[in-house]
């Protein structure tokens, strides 16, 4: 979810999550895919007030009709809120 500069994703399955249980890992690399690019980023746990609100509010919005969202939002995932941050310069990508 992106809000503002941020861009948050969380595991609906919590910590039981495969791809969140690797992105945690103390080693791992994680790349975002914009437009046809890899995007290296590192991984932050988010799980302060405000950055956990941020990315529920984002997720209703997108996800305001899917009978998914409350998944979503359930008190027992909320700690894997993570913030994902582009290593190094990111570019546009000409289209």
């Amino acid at each position: 979810m992106v809000d503002g500069r941020d861009i948050f994703v969380r595991s609906w399955k919590g910590d039981r999550g495969y791809w969140y249980q690797s992105a945690t890992e103390p080693d791992a690399e994680v790349a975002l895919i914009i437009h046809r690019r890899r995007v290296p980023v590192s991984v932050h746990l988010a799980t302060d007030d405000d950055s956990v609100s941020r990315c529920s509010e984002q997720l209703r919005r997108k996800y305001r009709r899917s009978p998914s969202m409350a998944g979503m939002l359930r008190p027992e995932v909320m700690g894997t809120t993570l913030r994902l941050e582009p290593i190094g310069a990111v570019r546009a990508t000409p289209r």
